[in-house]
């Protein structure tokens, strides 16, 4: 026993030996394998290592900067201070993204590293133990993840400090632009803001006059006459020269528009049309700015001279924008074009009122920058913004007032011109009415804060409402064109590729609609930056409890949901089409079965468009459990149809094309669906009866059992006639309809005697239930036909009235 003993512990012994041996050879080779991979991983290493290190300092030094910045209380509203923040906010958020670029491209090597430990096994519990070798791997593979982490988790720290910073310096921005804009000055109701400016005025005149009287002393009067000329001829010549040239372009271009024939060249030479007199508005609004640079060029030094230029400029291109749109939007040949359908005297109104409103927009922007300059003192821009945005909000009212009142002319003359009993069938979407009243209270809103002294407020809701209004007009005329142009390609050379071109025009209006709103965004005081942050943030997704939902997740589930949706539609028409009329199978049938899959179509296809995502949905079990309870009872009437629904279809106790009796209603079924079935009265009524009573209540099939349906017709004779007769002419009436069926049989049955006639019954039979009633309406008409030619008399009841007269002479007596 003993010697069997020993042979089977040494034979134990040999194999743990072998064994281990055996696991030594293959962590040896993983060894291998790992270092040539960290050999060939190594230059990728150093050169990543190589580009943190610079970036690691010049962030270092963004955020000492930043921090710097931040701690310092004295931050004010100024251009240079606003400049500075833009700038770092800038550079931070750059270094952000470079940071979580950097740390993303290096877990790579921590992924492998990471799947190599996790190829070991779990680390061995308390008390338990692994070979040494597992043990020593283990520990060369944990240093060696340790230095690779380590620039990983040096970038995460970077991102999630410069992330912090750019939170920073979005909320002080922001709270500088807040405590700016919501800064109240001078009110335009107070006499002594006026008093005031003229006094500022006059002072301001007279300090002018000494600058003028110094610089003719210092360079001589003949050095300010060469500005002087120069100002003179392009503030004079120059807008004389631009308004005949542009006259001379309109008129050749609007007579090639008139004997043009196709709508594509007529909408191109109207593009060309628009943008030549804008770009020759802009022109001579340049061309007067720099005869006002002339003028002030001895007086201004070349950084203010250069910042004055670009307010000039910036002018000039809101003007320039404001004739484009009031002359391609408002007032265009096509009427299809403009913002509202209007008479050419009101679309005239609308231009100057468009106009004069962009002359105000620009006068405040050259203001702001008088104000940034501190050119002029604060009582005279205070009362300057005033009166320029009281003049500006009662120009937009003024224009919300015309849009309305060609909105309301143009529905009454759709109305008038529509004819009798269409009342009600133009369901165009009105953004006319909306659109007015939000210019409205955006008047209102602009002409109150200036009231109260809110210059900066309503400085900016003027601005932003003009801005807004200029975004939505180009957004649709660029539409309206599009669709005008495909329209013409459709019924032109392509109108064989029509049903994918009618696709374009929602695409470019999505475009639009997603870039307008990124326009109005900014316009109405959010930073580009901000805007990017929210791009970025649903692209990388946002988190709700365990779940990360991104913009690629939405699209993906509503991309495969749409093929899964059209892949289901595809099948129901094969199936309805090709494959179910092959088995012989009924209209119910073959409706009931293309219904079902359709269902189950578009619960497939919402089940791996959710799989698709990659969402890990089992954290929402409980929550949609409740759910599901909670709408189950408020909604069990719902719920209720829709069982019944299902039922309906699988059971088939009544179909499509089946005559129904429900309660008071009769007729054929046209439809069932998941909650209510349609029913086709023999009026031509449609009615929809939920489907909860077809299964709860009771319902008279007519055609439940696709048997031959029974007719009867009545008929009397005179006592006179002879029956043997009758019944025979009867049963050749019956057998002689093409429409009764000859098995069963027709056959006539002696009612009774009646008071007036002997009644028979003539009982026959149909195929189709649909059709017995008219069948019963020619068996009568050919019965009546029949009888007259053979002389059977159909009686009807006679009655002699007695009146007594004692009666009469008694009553008249009284």
């Amino acid at each position: 026993m003993r010697g069997i003993w020993l042979r089977q512990r040494t034979g134990e012994c040999v194999r743990w030996g072998q064994a281990r041996q055996l696991r030594h050879r293959r962590w040896t080779g993983i060894d291998v394998l790992l270092c040539l991979f960290l050999l060939l991983a190594m230059p990728k290493l150093a050169l990543a290592q190589a580009a943190s290190t610079p970036f690691l300092e010049r962030f270092a030094k963004d955020a000492a900067e930043a921090q710097s910045v931040l701690t310092n209380g004295t931050l004010t509203h100024s251009y240079e201070m606003m400049r500075q923040l833009e700038a770092l906010r800038a550079s931070l958020a750059a270094d952000r993204n470079t940071a979580l670029s950097l740390a993303d491209g290096a877990t790579i090597e921590q992924r492998i590293l990471e799947a190599q430990i996790a190829s070991l096994g779990p680390v061995p519990a308390e008390g338990k133990s692994e070979p040494g070798a597992v043990t020593k791997q283990r520990e060369i593979l944990d240093d060696r993840l340790g230095k690779v982490m380590a620039p990983t988790l040096r970038m995460r720290e970077a991102q999630a400090q410069a992330g912090a910073l750019v939170a920073e310096l979005d909320a002080r921005i922001a709270a500088l632009n807040h405590e700016h804009t919501m800064r109240r000055s001078g009110t335009p109701v107070d006499p002594a803001l006026w008093i005031g400016s003229f006094r500022d005025i006059g002072h301001g005149l007279a300090a002018s006059a000494k600058v003028i009287g110094a610089t003719a002393r210092t360079k001589g009067i003949s050095s300010l006459l060469p500005p002087l000329v120069v100002a003179m001829l392009l503030a004079v010549l120059g807008p004389v020269l631009i308004f005949r040239l542009w006259r001379g372009i309109g008129t050749r271009i609007r007579r090639a528009i008139g004997e043009a024939n196709g709508l594509a060249s007529k909408l191109g030479m109207n593009l060309a049309l628009d943008l030549s007199s804008a770009a020759l508005f802009g022109i001579m609004t340049v061309l007067i700015e720099l005869a006002i640079v002339a003028l002030a060029s001895p007086f201004l030094d070349l950084q203010s001279l250069l910042r004055f230029c670009i307010a000039l400029a910036f002018a000039a291109v809101i003007l320039a924008i404001a004739h484009w749109i009031g002359s391609s939007v408002l007032t265009s040949p096509f009427e299809e074009l403009r913002l509202v359908s209007t008479s050419q005297v009101t679309a005239r109104r609308m231009l100057g009122t468009v106009r004069y409103a962009g002359a105000i927009l620009g006068a405040t922007v050259i203001l702001s920058w008088f104000e940034e300059m501190t050119l002029v003192t604060k009582p005279i821009t205070d009362l300057l913004t005033a009166l320029l945005t009281i003049m500006g909000g009662i120009l937009i009212w003024h224009l919300a007032n015309l849009i309305h009142i060609a909105q309301k002319k143009g529905a009454d003359e759709r109305q008038l011109a529509a004819p009798l009993g269409s009342v009600g069938q133009d369901v165009a979407f009105d953004f006319s009415t909306p659109l007015s009243r939000a210019l409205k209270l955006l008047s209102l809103a602009t002409v109150l804060t200036a009231l109260a002294g809110y210059l900066m407020l309503a400085r900016d809701i003027f601005g932003s409402a003009l801005a807004s209004l200029a975004v939505i007009a180009i957004a649709i005329y660029l539409h309206r064109s599009i669709r005008m142009i495909l329209a013409a390609l459709v019924a032109g050379p392509l109108y064989a590729y029509r049903k994918v071109l009618h696709f374009i025009p929602l695409l470019t209006g999505l475009l639009l609609l997603a870039g307008s709103l990124i326009a109005i965004a900014l316009i109405w005081g959010y930073r580009w930056q901000q805007i990017n942050d929210a791009i970025t943030l649903m692209r990388t997704g946002v988190t709700f409890g365990d779940i990360r939902v991104s913009a690629g997740d939405a699209i993906t589930f509503v991309f495969v949901f749409i093929v899964g949706y059209f892949v289901t539609r595809s099948a129901q028409r094969f199936l309805s089409s090709s494959i179910l009329p092959e088995f012989g199978l009924d209209r119910g049938g073959q409706a009931a079965i293309v219904t079902g899959i359709g269902y189950l179509g578009v619960i497939l296809a919402a089940l791996v468009a959710f799989v698709s995502t990659g969402l890990d949905l089992s954290s929402l079990a409980f929550v949609a459990g409740a759910l599901s309870v909670g709408l189950g009872f408020g909604l069990q009437s719902v719920v209720e149809n829709f069982t019944s629904g299902v039922i309906l279809l699988f059971e088939r106790p009544i179909k499509e094309g089946d005559w129904v009796e429900v309660g008071e209603h009769s007729g054929i079924v046209r439809k069932i669906a998941v909650r209510s079935t349609l029913i086709e009265t023999f009026d031509r009524h449609h009615i929809i009866i939920p489907n909860s009573q077809f299964i709860t209540g009771s319902v008279k099939n007519l055609s439940f059992s696709g048997a031959p349906t029974r007719i009867m017709v009545p008929i009397g004779v005179t006592y006179e006639a002879d029956v043997d007769r009758v019944k025979s002419l009867l049963l050749e009436i019956a057998c002689a309809n093409p429409l009764v069926l000859t098995a069963p049989e027709p056959f006539v049955s002696f009612a009774e005697f009646g008071e007036s006639s002997i009644d028979f019954w003539l009982y026959c039979f149909v195929a189709d239930v649909t059709t017995g009633a008219g069948t019963a309406s020619e068996l009568k008409f050919e019965i009546a036909r029949q009888f007259r030619s053979e002389g059977i008399e159909i009686p009807y009841p006679q009655r002699d009235i007695r009146i007594r007269s004692s009666g009469i002479r008694s009553q008249t007596s009284d």
